[in-house]
């Protein structure tokens, strides 16, 4: 898997054919689509997530991947998907990313990022877990139809910024179901559908 994405130059689709295991890094591209379809197969390890902060349309697309672990220390950051840093490396400003029709369990979070624009989170389900989304400064995020079940947070967003937050129709049982941290006037954040938040262990 590592291979074929360092081998991309352009729009590339990567469709798994056998479970996976070990890190991963993928390197946004300008004006370029990564997408990789799990089509149903188990991933061990992490994405990292470089985005070069590029600005110029790069977009990485996780679908149908069932992320799986039995040991959350061997996962840097202890996600899943993860936008940060790696040995003292930061990996900055993705410019666009989705996550749709995913499974996670068994780990500290199934998402720790930092910053970018334009994250979508879709059906998304997270068991037997630490924590959901911490979704960082990222400006232009939905999350959508997502199940969560968790031990402490839900969703958390730092809305330091123009962060335009949609958190639309989610199932979220946790400690604290959603964090909204360091809001300022330009930060809107809407809650839409029908969300159902259960405060566990309170």
């Amino acid at each position: 898997l590592q291979a074929a994405l360092d081998a991309a130059t352009g729009n590339t689709s990567i469709i798994l054919g056998a479970d996976i295991e070990g890190n991963v890094t993928i390197t946004e591209l300008a004006n370029a689509t990564v997408a990789i379809n799990g089509n149903g197969h188990e991933f061990k390890g992490c994405f990292f997530i470089d985005g070069n902060s590029l600005y110029e349309g790069g977009k990485t697309v996780f679908e149908n991947i069932d992320f799986v672990t039995a040991d959350a220390s061997t996962l840097v950051g202890g996600a899943f998907i993860y936008c940060g840093e790696e040995n003292g490396t930061e990996f900055r400003y993705p410019d666009s990313v989705v996550i749709k029709d995913c499974t996670g369990t068994g780990l500290h979070s199934f998402l720790q990022n930092t910053s970018g624009w334009n994250l979508t989170i879709e059906n998304v389900t997270v068991t037997d877990s630490k924590s959901g989304f911490a979704l960082g400064t990222v400006q232009g995020v939905t999350v959508k139809g997502n199940n969560i079940d968790v031990d402490g947070y839900g969703i958390r967003l730092d809305a330091g910024y123009n962060n335009n937050a949609v958190i639309e129709s989610n199932t979220v049982s946790a400690f604290i179901p959603v964090v909204v941290r360091k809001v300022n006037a330009e930060s809107n954040v809407t809650f839409a559908g029908e969300n159902r938040f259960t405060a566990e262990n309170a």
